[in-house]
Parts: C-alpha cells; sequence; structure tokens
C-alpha cells in the first residue's frame, strides 16, 4: 500500500502491484511453481494451521522476499508471517493467487516494475505493452481486491496513472512533450528538488503540474518517460475546460481566468489527449519503474 500522496490535507492511500514483465511481451504477477512435498509432522507444531498451509505460505514469502534490491533471509528474521500474508485465491485448477501486503518493505522495492488498478483494470497496459489478461481477469472476477475501505467503510478512490509534461517554449500555444526519467542516480532529495521544478508557471492557467493521460508523442519507447500515480478524483477546486483549450476565444480565456487561479486541479483537452493540472505536489508520486 503506498501512502505518499496527500488530498486535501489527508492521506490517499492506495494499492500497488509488482508486476514483471514476461518472455510474452506482457506484464504479470512473479509466479513460481509450487512442489507439494511431503511435510515432517513435527516441523511445524504448536499450530493450529496444518503443516500444509505454512510450508506453502513460507514458500510463497520466500519469493516474496526475493523481490527485494537486497536479500533477507527469512530463517534469520523473526517475522510475523500473519502481518504479510493475507490468503490466497483460487484462480482455477492450476493457478493460485498468494496475497501478500509488502508495505513494510516499499523501499526496498524500486527495482521492480509497480502498478496501480487504472493501469489492470482500465488501460490494461503499462507503457502501452499489455497486462496479462489472467490479472485483469482476476480483479474483475473478484473486485473486493480492488479497493482500500476506510475504518468508516469508505471506499477509497484509485488514482489514475499519467505522464509528466514541460512546456516545450513559452508562447501560449500550449506545445508540451512528457518528461524523460533521469539516467543519472540521484539522492531523494534530488529527485523531490527535480520534481518541484517541474512546475509550469503558466500566465494563464497558474502554477501547476501537468498530466497528460497518454503519451503526447506516440512514436517514442514511452518506457523512458517519467510515470506518475495521480490522487486526483477527490481534489477540492477542480476546474473542468469543455472545450480544446486551442480553441478557446480571448474572451473565454479571460472569463476561465480566475477560476483557473483558484482551482486545485484543472482538466483540460489538446489535440484529443486530456491533459490534468494539479497544484499540490503531494498529490502524486511517481512510479519506482
Amino acid at each position: 500500500m503506498n501512502t505518499e500522496c496527500m488530498v486535501s490535507e489527508k492521506i490517499q492511500p492506495f494499492l500497488e502491484f509488482i508486476v514483471q514483465k514476461t518472455n510474452h511481451s506482457t506484464f504479470s504477477f512473479p509466479s513460481f511453481t509450487y512442489q507439494c512435498t511431503e511435510i515432517p509432522e513435527d516441523e511445524y507444531e504448536n499450530t493450529e494451521e496444518s503443516p500444509e498451509n505454512i510450508h506453502f505460505s513460507n514458500t510463497c514469502f520466500e519469493e516474496a522476499l526475493s523481490l527485494l534490491d537486497s536479500k533477507i533471509d527469512i530463517h534469520k528474521q523473526l517475522y510475523d508471517l500473519t502481518l504479510f500474508y493475507k490468503g490466497f485465491i483460487e484462480y482455477d485448477d492450476e493457478t493460485l493467487f498468494a496475497v501478500f501486503d509488502m508495505t513494510l518493505f516499499s523501499s526496498r522495492l524500486s527495482k521492480n516494475y509497480m502498478c496501480i488498478l487504472d493501469e489492470i483494470v482500465i488501460k490494461k497496459s503499462i507503457y502501452r505493452i499489455p497486462i496479462d489478461p489472467i490479472i485483469t481477469d482476476f480483479f474483475i472476477k473478484h473486485p473486493y481486491m480492488q479497493h482500500i475501505w476506510t475504518d468508516t467503510k469508505e471506499m477509497v478512490d484509485i488514482p489514475n496513472q499519467m505522464y509528466i509534461c514541460a512546456k516545450i517554449d513559452d508562447s501560449e500555444k500550449y506545445h508540451f512533450k512528457n518528461v524523460e526519467k533521469t539516467k543519472v542516480a540521484m539522492t531523494s532529495f534530488e529527485g523531490i528538488l527535480e520534481q518541484i521544478n517541474e512546475k509550469i508557471e503558466d500566465p494563464w492557467l497558474g502554477p501547476f503540474y501537468y498530466f497528460s493521460a497518454e503519451p503526447i508523442d506516440t512514436t517514442i519507447d514511452c518506457t523512458r518517460l517519467k510515470r506518475y500515480f495521480v490522487c486526483q478524483s477527490e481534489i477540492e477546486s477542480s476546474f473542468f475546460i469543455s472545450q480544446d483549450i486551442m480553441k478557446l476565444t480571448e474572451h473565454e480565456k479571460k472569463e476561465h481566468r480566475d477560476h483557473c487561479f483558484h482551482s486545485s486541479m484543472i482538466y483540460f483537452t489538446k489535440n484529443n489527449i486530456e491533459y490534468f493540472c494539479i497544484k499540490s505536489l503531494l498529490a502524486f508520486c511517481q512510479a519506482a519503474q
């Protein structure tokens, strides 16, 4: 679970899922073949769980820990497995989905691709690379796995995956490009400074971070682009410009100006691409990969 974003002065948690590229040019969950073996009766004594279930969950946990940036010896660490292992769901006769909460290890998962429900269920792709249909089908069949619920039984909204933008020039023609990832390794502080500097000061719309719902340039390798998770559904004082921004008259721009400067989020379209302008740095976070 990711808790980096904040909307309306409240933390907006959301679910992230570890995925890996497969040999079939898709993204899928990490997987392995589990071999059922005979478990010695005295190996898991003094427990209400069956030895088979304990062996299965321990084996899956070892596989999950193998995804971390640095190795952890499960046998040398006194982990309470119940804090991580949430059970399994049978998908078909040959496939089980074992569910682990890896929030405690989130800072050690930076080498993995992380995705959100918007990509799994709506876009069904990451960087335009398809997600294995079995993953999408799993969440459609088990919709309760898609959401976080508050203590008051309110469903937390799911963020959207977007690409951060920069203006190509200082004109008011709104020529944007998506920002590419930095090849040089940075400290977390340097990363924050770089993110702050990506805010665009616009004479009409005002100071915002601009995001496109899809890559602007369809000819480039979009895996080079900075990918973000944006919590925008609960942002207060949002303003929607209903027509293409390039078709607005000067009079219409003046009418909208006050709304733009006093809004926390602005939505508009340009050349059939949706753009979201977010004022708060806390309402979004960059994906690990």
